[in-house]
């Protein structure tokens, strides 16, 4: 039987989810990725106080509709 994964799933044994080891990492790649989402966040305010009316909304589920679509296309496809 063939699993499925998308993208930022990592496979893990059994025992490798008993030791710290995948919760270090996590942790690690939380604060690495910590001011990549805080500029994200400042965009998107900015962005949002110069986008009249529902433009902004109308790029934020463009943004949704097309991310989807590449996880949906990686998990089929069986690629990392």
């Amino acid at each position: 039987m063939r699993r499925l994964r998308g993208a930022g799933q990592k496979k893990f044994t059994g025992d490798g989810l008993k030791t710290r080891l995948p919760v270090m990492g996590n942790l690690l790649s939380s604060a690495h990725s910590l001011p990549g989402v805080l500029a994200a966040i400042m965009i998107g305010r900015m962005l949002n106080h110069r986008l009249r009316g529902d433009g902004f909304f109308r790029y934020v589920y463009a943004g949704l509709i097309l991310i989807g679509g590449v996880l949906i296309l990686q998990a089929v496809s069986g690629v990392n």
